[in-house]
């Protein structure tokens, strides 16, 4: 008897990459790689003179990108420095997403790092602040905002508060 019959075969995943497209819009293929969210907010950035490739700036969501151009673009505190690798018909999964580029982005310095790190902390589930919790938390985040300020006036400040 043959017993391959009950032996379940495990069904080949297709890449949903596309080796037959050797060009694509800039605006689609940053939709499909999944950098933004909608094909009209990768169109705007591009049009707003966001986007460079290969160190040039494009205004024109209609470029075309080609495979091993380099795009860099800034975007929500980071650098972005892509390769590209491929193509896709439509938008893919965050797993499929990374095997159409390299990341080639600078590594954040520790400046950077304490830029993201926030100003103070509230425990979770304490609730709303206090009225004399928020004065303090206004107090600092005004201080905070108007660091430039010289000394005497922030002196002044203080006292007015």
């Amino acid at each position: 008897m043959n017993d391959n019959k009950n032996i379940l075969k495990a069904p080949k995943i297709k890449s949903p990459i596309d080796e037959t497209i050797t060009s694509q819009r800039i605006d689609k293929w940053l939709h499909h790689a999944r950098f933004f969210k909608t094909r009209s907010l990768a169109s705007s950035k591009c049009k707003g003179g966001i986007i460079k490739i290969n160190g040039v700036t494009t205004k024109k969501s209609s470029t075309t990108l080609q495979v091993g151009d380099m795009l860099s673009f800034f975007k929500s505190d980071k650098d972005y420095v892509i390769e590209v690798l491929a193509f896709a018909k439509s938008r893919l999964g965050a797993k499929w997403a990374i095997d159409l580029y390299k990341d080639h982005s600078p590594t954040p310095t520790p400046c950077e790092k304490e830029k993201t790190t926030p100003l103070f902390t509230r425990e979770r589930g304490t609730g709303r602040p206090t009225k004399k919790q928020a004065r303090d938390i206004r107090k600092l985040l005004n201080t905070w905002h108007n660091s430039d300020w010289d000394n005497s006036e922030s002196i002044q400040n203080d006292k007015e508060i």
